[in-house]
């Protein structure tokens, strides 16, 4: 046991203490205490005595074990053992031990400052003594104080004490079915690695598994793996891509052609027809025959004028943000190209005057854009005015005028603009066009006066006083007509002014007409065959789309105009629902149930709808089976009729159903909760304060349910309690869409510029997806984890609304098909996937 230089080097450190130091003779015997204290040197131990700790002369007897000594769990004996008796001895002062341990004992990599001292006595199995503290220079001892007697030995850690854990790659990219090994590597606090076991865990377990280190990728999306050793862990992050093809752009269904807005447009010479363009760059066209065709559409562009004569070389001109753009489509065969201009150049382009070999596009900006030698090219603008209109000659020569009434000739010969005449004018002009390239005519709007230019002078008259306009937004020629539109309050109008003096319809000469379009239609832009032509449109809000043939307007756009609250795709039908405003200020809603139905005609109701008011959620099993939200319950379609149901304890409007299997479900108004069997609901308590909402269920199988609303996202499994997804790092979000991929995971994303993703073990924030800057998510929906999608509206600069796609691996943006903000996405397969918007869009998904 090594007595003789342990006793030595312990004598050397007590040699401060008290002078009294008993060895034994040497090491061995019994120790005599009594009421002075002292130091007592024994074989492998050292006790120190306080004065008083005993009143009279004591005996201690130390018996030296290595067998009988318990077990203390996640620790290891690393001393021999020490039973000092009589255990009934009662010590009036603690007295202090020092115990050696045996360095072969030591498990590898353990700092011997995390090791303590045990006592067993006939009343404790393995108590901790209190002052322990470890000593290595010049012996290595744990001392400890004890105010009873028994057994004592010294015990370490079983693990290694880690300094690190390193895991090695941290980060990586797999396909389904991909292996790839992870290197853990345990280092202690000098800097050296220890050869200790290390075990890993993944999270969620559906993306993969680990075996040994290796990891084995088995289904699409993110995991975290973490590495255990000792105390420490590290952390390593797997994205696996999946395969599924899934739609990257959606056409509308209702209204027809399109529920974008529309700002212009184009009667083509040649074979291209009639072309109309608008928000989300939608650039539609109609056959002589009364055909459309969608030609091109993109995200957060807004075209606003057309040009060309075959798809060939046609080109639409419009702002993107503040930027001016420039779309040539480029025919079938080849995609289209945009030119994205610097908005100190161009920030906006209005007008174009295009016959597939000379053009040029105007608005605002210091230049404009004109195509010469097959090719567009930037032109100085000869103005710091706006520039409202323009007409070409057909030799390359434009007039253009601009939004204070000066007029400029652009000649092709010598690339130099004219001045024609000094004609400012010291009203603002809103909306132009252009007679006659070469004696120039003009006719504008501003300060609430119908401006001609002719003979080198403009001359004005007022506007008609009834039907008042509150804004003007266009101005065209067609059919002989100065045609005028606006906003008159809510409701669009347009105005038809004949400068001849000839009826309009018949009858007596009338110098004015009017004509009222569908509400929230409000008139963006005018265009036709020609100033003489009998063809003419006029374009607007909403897709509304008035044809001006035979001397009288027909709209050719349809559908309904309230904005979609809820949709449920169900074998080949689209149920949602839908509320229009019966006020300006939409302070007052009615709502109605539609669907496709088997007409072919688009839209339309489900049925004879009794129910009144505002209506929110819907869910079906089937076509002849839906339920629906109203404000004072729930309604049930079988398929022949309506039937109210009433929900029990209602506390608010149900914004979202779900039904899995037998079970049925709603979240609403105040935070409640609803549960029952098809077609019933009861309240089932309130998740948030009354003050908040939930938004958004969704059940990924008749045992799991979540739910996401104002600051909150939980999950249910059968009947357990509700479980919150809370962070300390990440923020709770006003939540309105829930998705979840699989067991005890969920997305959840909001009215905040990030997500969050519960990975079965914590929330992670996601962020800037797909580099957009959003405001709102929505809706969530996906067939899959690698065809999920996700829809809402964006943020300025350019604000519309949105669609993204995540693959597993990446959001990327796609075509919503939609200007304005989504609202609502659901499906029934990998492809048949619908949209809805505000302004009653109905889109559905283009299959790849």
């Amino acid at each position: 046991m090594r007595r003789i230089w342990w006793f030595s080097l312990f004598v050397l450190v007590l040699s401060a203490c008290p002078p009294t130091i008993d060895t034994g003779d040497g090491g061995d015997g019994p120790l005599v205490i009594g009421p002075e204290g002292g130091i007592f040197i024994r074989p492998g131990i050292g006790i120190e005595v306080p004065r008083g700790a005993v009143d009279s002369e004591t005996t201690l007897i130390v018996t030296i074990v290595d067998s009988d000594i318990p077990e203390v769990p996640e620790r290891t004996r690393v001393s021999f053992g020490y039973r000092i008796s009589p255990q009934t001895l009662k010590l009036k002062q603690q007295i202090t031990l020092h115990l050696p341990w045996l360095d072969e004992r030591v498990p590898k990599g353990v700092d011997p400052g995390s090791f303590d001292m045990r006592r067993r006595t006939s009343t404790e199995a393995y108590a901790q003594l209190s002052g322990a503290r470890t000593n290595t220079d010049p012996v290595k001892e744990v001392q400890a104080n004890t105010d009873k007697l028994g057994l004592f030995w010294v015990t370490s850690p079983t693990q290694a004490n880690v300094a690190r854990l390193e895991l090695d790659p941290t980060e990586a990219t797999m396909r389904v079915g991909d292996t790839k090994p992870f290197t853990a590597q345990v280092i202690d606090p000098s800097g050296q690695p220890l050869d200790v076991p290390v075990s890993f865990t993944v999270a969620p377990p559906r993306v993969g598994v680990m075996d040994g280190g290796v990891f084995i990728a088995l289904d699409p999306g993110s995991a975290t793996i973490t590495a255990s050793a000792a105390n420490q862990t590290a952390t390593a992050t797997v994205h696996v891509q999946g395969t599924t093809v899934g739609p990257s752009t959606f056409v509308h269904e209702n209204p027809f052609p399109t529920g974008n807005d529309l700002h212009g447009g184009v009667v083509a010479p040649g074979g291209l027809g009639t072309v109309f363009v608008g928000g989300n760059a939608t650039v539609l066209a109609r056959t002589s025959a009364g055909a459309w065709s969608r030609l091109f559409s993109s995200p957060g562009v807004t075209l606003k004028a057309a040009g060309g004569t075959t798809i060939d070389d046609a080109v639409a001109v419009g702002t993107v943000g503040t930027s001016g753009v420039l779309v040539q489509l480029k025919g079938a065969s080849a995609s289209p190209a945009a030119m994205v201009f610097d908005p100190r150049q161009i920030s906006d382009l209005d007008a174009l005057a295009f016959d597939g070999t000379f053009g040029m596009a105007v608005g605002e900006g210091n230049d404009v854009m004109l195509y010469k030698n097959g090719t567009w090219v930037h032109e100085a603008n000869p103005s710091f005015e706006k520039l409202l209109a323009i007409i070409g000659d057909g030799a390359g020569g434009f007039v253009v005028v601009g939004n204070l009434g000066s007029l400029y000739r652009y000649d092709p010969a010598l690339g130099v603009w004219n001045s024609l005449y000094q004609t400012r004018l010291s009203v603002l002009l809103t909306a132009a066009a252009l007679v006659d390239p070469a004696t120039p005519q003009a006719w504008a709007i501003g300060g609430q006066q119908l401006w001609h230019f002719q003979a080198g002078a403009w001359t004005a008259m007022p506007l008609p006083l009834t039907p008042k306009l509150d804004e003007v937004t266009a101005l065209g020629l067609f059919d002989g007509r100065v045609v005028i539109t606006g906003r008159t309050g809510t409701a669009g109008t347009i105005l038809m002014h004949d400068p001849s003096g000839q009826a309009v319809d018949g009858g007596a000469a009338v110098p004015w007409t009017s004509y009222a379009t569908r509400r929230r239609m409000i008139p963006r832009g005018v265009f036709g065959g020609g100033a003489s032509s009998g063809v003419g449109w006029v374009v607007g809000d909403l897709g509304l789309v008035e044809e001006w043939t035979n001397g009288s307007f027909t709209e050719l756009s349809k559908g309904f105009l309230g904005d979609v609250f809820d949709l449920v795709a169900v074998g080949s039908d689209v149920i949602l629902t839908e509320n229009e405003c019966l006020d300006d200020a939409c302070l007052a809603q009615e709502g109605h149930v539609m669907h496709l139905g088997a007409s072919g005609g688009g839209l339309e109701p489900l049925g004879p709808q009794a129910f009144g008011g505002a209506l929110y959620g819907i869910v079906a099993k089937a076509p002849n089976d839906v339920v629906v939200a109203t404000s004072t319950g729930l309604s049930h379609w079988d398929g022949t009729t309506w039937t109210r149901l009433g929900v029990t304890s209602l506390m608010g409007p149900i914004y979202d159903l779900a039904v899995c299997g037998a079970r049925f479900y709603g979240a609403g108004k105040g935070g409640a909760w609803y549960q029952g069997t098809w077609p019933n609901l009861a309240y089932g308590g309130s998740l948030v304060q009354q003050s908040s909402d939930l938004h958004a269920l969704f059940c990924r199988d008749e045992s799991e349910l979540w739910v996401a609303g104002d600051g909150m996202m939980a999950s249910r499994t059968g009947t357990d309690p509700w479980n919150p997804k809370t962070s300390q790092s990440v923020r709770p979000g006003p939540w309105r869409a829930v998705w979840s991929p699989g067991p005890g995971e969920g997305f959840a994303f909001g009215d905040s510029n990030y997500g969050v993703y519960w990975d079965t073990a914590q929330l992670n924030a996601l962020q800037q997806l797909g580099g957009l800057s959003v405001d709102v998510v929505e809706g969530l929906w996906g067939s899959s984890i690698d065809n999920l999608y996700a829809v809402g509206l964006t943020n300025p600069p350019v604000k519309g609304g949105f669609a993204l796609r995540f693959d597993g691996l990446n959001w990327t943006p796609v075509d919503p098909g939609s200007q304005r903000r989504v609202t609502v996405i659901h499906g029934s397969s990998a492809t048949n996937i619908w949209l809805g918007t505000e302004g009653g869009g109905v889109l559905k998904a283009v299959a790849p």
